[in-house]
């Protein structure tokens, strides 16, 4: 009689493939995914800087000549309270509203960074004139002073110069 051999599951040597395999894998995607989740810290801190923007842009609709270098003059107050602030340190401010100069700077925390990255938002004033009266708004522009590329958002990929 003829033995007939059935196939009773995966061998050793399967296991051992399907693990190398699936650690190479993990290996190559794992680093990419860390900083994945750093952008996403560091993006939620400069959310909280669109208020300390709205209220600087206030503070100087309210006093043109005005020089701005502490929160408090803009009557905004950073306070981390809420879980998503965890992930920033400080934000200052400075403006020279008489030339529509304007500057965020936000302080990251927490983000699992080797060095936390701390990012610069300026303010670029676009004169405008509607109904015949002078007006303007302003765009944020975004880089970075301290912090790896690849933790920051790509509008913020630019360094900051030294003059």
């Amino acid at each position: 009689m003829k033995r007939i051999h059935t196939n009773s599951g995966i061998s050793l040597l399967e296991v051992m493939i399907a693990f190398a395999v699936t650690s190479m894998l993990l290996a190559a995607t794992l680093p990419n995914y860390t900083d994945y989740m750093i952008r996403e810290r560091v993006s939620e801190g400069l959310k909280l800087a669109s208020s300390a923007q709205e209220a600087l842009i206030d503070a100087c609709k309210m006093d043109e000549m005005a020089i701005v270098s502490d929160l408090f003059e803009t009557g905004y107050s950073y306070n981390p309270e809420t879980p998503q602030d965890v992930f920033v340190e400080k934000i200052t401010i400075e403006a020279d509203c008489a030339k529509k100069l304007m500057g965020v700077v936000v302080w990251t925390g927490h983000t699992g960074a080797d060095v936390d990255p701390i990012i610069e938002l300026t303010a670029d004033f676009q004169p405008v004139v509607v109904n015949g009266e002078s007006a303007g708004q302003y765009s944020w522009t975004c880089r970075t002073i301290r912090g790896e590329y690849s933790q920051v958002p790509l509008d913020c990929r630019k360094r900051h110069r030294k003059s």
